[in-house]
């Protein structure tokens, strides 16, 4: 028995459109104060005067989380983390992590992979 077409049609609906977001919403990612916290240690800054410029998801190629240091072995493992980069005293710093408490500051930022 054929249905009728009017009970095949689906009402129209409005979605409501979002933008993509490059980088997650900081304040819930603690790697963002975890790396504050380590510039302040290694530069003798003041944590107010630090500004978080952007923040990435990245695929880092092995546990180095691309700050491979001479002589080490790292896990050869696809690694999630992020790519921090923080303002202060007019200079720029690039911080590497996983997802969990490691944060690097790698003054020789390498690509990740994507």
């Amino acid at each position: 028995m054929p249905v009728p077409t009017a009970a095949l049609e689906i009402p129209a609906t409005t979605v409501p459109a979002t933008a993509p977001t490059s980088a997650p919403a900081t304040a819930n990612i603690p790697q963002v104060e975890l790396a504050k916290q380590d510039l302040v240690v290694q530069k003798g800054l003041d944590v107010a005067a630090i500004t978080v410029v952007d923040v990435q998801e990245q695929q880092w190629n092995d546990s180095s989380l691309g700050c491979a240091q001479p002589d080490t072995a790292y896990m050869q493992v696809i690694t999630p983390g992020y790519l921090i980069t923080l303002e202060a005293a007019g200079s720029t710093y690039a911080y590497h992590t996983d997802t969990d408490a490691r944060v690097v500051l790698c003054e020789d930022s390498k690509p990740a992979v994507r």
